[in-house]
C-alpha cells in the first residue's frame, strides 16, 4: 500500500487517499518533487494531475498541494539543479516547513505586520543583501 492509501482523512474516505505528510527528515523536499511527478499506484495519478474534485473543498488538501507545487515551481526554476537549490535554499533539508517559509521570504511573500510588509522586512534583513543566482534571474 502507498503513503498515499494509509492516510485517509474523514472528508476524502470515499476516495480512499490523501496527501500524505512528508515528516521533517532531511530530503522531504525531494520527496516533495517525487510526490508532484510520479504517478502513485493507488491514485492512478502524479499530485500535478490530480483532478480539482479530489483536493478543492478542502483547505488541508488544497494548502498541501499548493504547497508542493510551490516547492516543485522554484525547483525547476532553478533548473531543476539539487545543489543550487541547496544552495539556495539550505533550509531545504531542515523540514518542508521552514523551506516553504524560506521561498516565500525570497518572493517576499511572507505576511505583514506592525513592522511592514514582507517586502519592507526583506530590505531591513541582512539576507537583502545576498544576490540572486543567475539561474533563477534569467529565467
Amino acid at each position: 500500500m502507498s503513503e498515499a492509501a494509509s492516510i485517509i482523512t474523514s472528508t476524502f474516505q470515499h476516495f480512499n487517499f490523501a496527501i500524505p505528510d512528508l515528516g521533517r527528515s532531511p530530503g522531504a523536499w525531494k520527496r516533495v518533487i517525487k510526490q508532484w511527478e510520479e504517478v502513485d499506484p493507488v491514485t492512478k495519478h502524479a499530485l500535478k494531475d490530480w483532478p480539482g474534485e479530489w483536493y478543492k473543498g478542502s483547505s488541508a488538501m488544497a494548502g498541501k498541494r499548493m504547497q508542493r507545487k510551490m516547492i516543485f515551481d522554484k525547483y525547476v526554476r532553478l533548473c531543476q539543479d539539487e545543489g543550487v537549490f541547496l544552495s539556495r535554499y539550505p533550509d531545504a533539508n531542515k523540514s518542508i516547513p521552514k523551506l516553504l517559509e524560506a521561498i516565500r521570504w525570497n518572493n517576499g511573500r511572507t505576511c505583514s505586520s506592525k513592522h511592514g510588509t514582507a517586502k519592507e522586512c526583506k530590505s531591513k534583513s541582512p539576507l537583502s543583501s545576498l544576490p540572486e543566482t543567475e539561474i533563477e534571474t534569467e529565467i
